[in-house]
């Protein structure tokens, strides 16, 4: 006899796919009769009042989907138990945000769960987490129907970065602008004007600047971009120079451990050449502290913009300069 199951778990870093994953397994259960609730994994009491609604079985066809949010708080021993005794006409969700340590208690359930176990984690290495956005553009617009070709998606990862929430909302407005023109294919035109604020910054030369150190000409290029932007550009640089900063910061790791560039290449999944030519040469001015400091100055300068500070761009400027100083 097949045990029923009883405790479905998705785990990820990748948030957007968590959700979109867990919303589509709340219609599907809706739609096969599951009356679907949701609780606070946090709140013990509220966990277990979930679990002990009675003898469902005499309630005719009732059956329950209970989503589990903050689940990595929620007392283990009582889901334990539900997955291995519980009434089979409940089935807990387990809403686990971020990846679940190697070997944790957590991790080992999990492993229990089998193909009821879900996970969406983020690449480790800055290069897989390219490749990944890049892949994940082009599926967010055949999900509408529509294509986009491979070097449109590079463009749009180069500038806006690699979490698959911003891409999405990037690609959604690319989507609407080609059904305005009632196109499938999604032209580079299209892709200029939902992206028209990044794409027309000219960001290269800031991260040419910034390999370099080169404070005179990071002052001059800092300048030209605010001068010329229709928009407070400051979340569009920061995500631009983020995603040469994580490289940067992956390249210095690997020239500090002292290995060789056919070595760092493989790592990185880069053409060894490319690696020597293009991406070595580019922290040689760096050091592993300055670059996490940069990375540190792009997330304080986008809070600025969030949090409605009065002049994120000369945080941000002022922040840069002093670090190339």
């Amino acid at each position: 006899m097949v045990k029923k199951i009883t405790v479905i778990a998705i785990s990820g870093s990748q948030g957007l796919l968590r959700r979109r994953y867990i919303q589509q397994a709340r219609t599907k259960q809706a739609n096969k009769g599951f009356r679907v609730e949701t609780v606070d994994g946090a709140r013990t009491m509220e966990l277990r009042k979930a679990l002990s609604q009675g003898n469902l079985m005499f309630a005719g066809s009732v059956k329950v989907l209970v989503v589990v949010r903050n689940a990595d708080k929620a007392n283990l021993d009582i889901i334990k138990e539900h997955h291995q005794t519980g009434d089979p006409n409940i089935i807990l969700m387990l809403d686990y945000e971020g990846d679940p340590r190697a070997n944790s208690k957590w991790a080992t359930f999990f492993k229990t769960l089998g193909k009821a176990y879900k996970k969406f984690p983020k690449a480790k290495k800055a290069w897989d987490a390219e490749k990944e956005a890049i892949k994940f553009c082009e599926a967010e617009a055949k999900r509408h129907n529509k294509i986009l070709d491979r070097s449109l998606s590079q463009a749009l990862v180069d500038r806006t970065g690699t979490d698959f929430g911003t891409l999405a909302a990037e690609v959604d407005k690319m989507v609407t602008l080609a059904d305005l023109d009632g196109e499938i294919k999604i032209s580079p035109e299209v892709v200029m004007r939902a992206m028209s604020s990044l794409v027309t910054t000219p960001a290269q030369p800031v991260v040419q600047a910034l390999s370099l150190k080169n404070k005179k000409s990071l002052s001059r290029v800092l300048r030209r971009i605010r001068i010329t932007s229709r928009a407070d550009p400051t979340i569009g640089i920061c995500r631009f120079i983020g995603v040469a900063a994580l490289k940067w910061l992956a390249v210095r790791d690997l020239v500090d451990k002292g290995l060789s560039a056919q070595e760092a290449a493989s790592t990185l999944n880069a053409h060894p050449w490319y690696y020597k030519k293009k991406l070595a040469p580019q922290v040689r001015h760096w050091s592993r502290e300055d670059l996490v400091r940069l990375v540190h100055i792009l997330a304080e300068s986008e809070r600025a913009v969030l949090s409605g500070k009065i002049d994120p761009w000369l945080i941000l400027t002022n922040r840069l300069l002093r670090l190339c100083g």
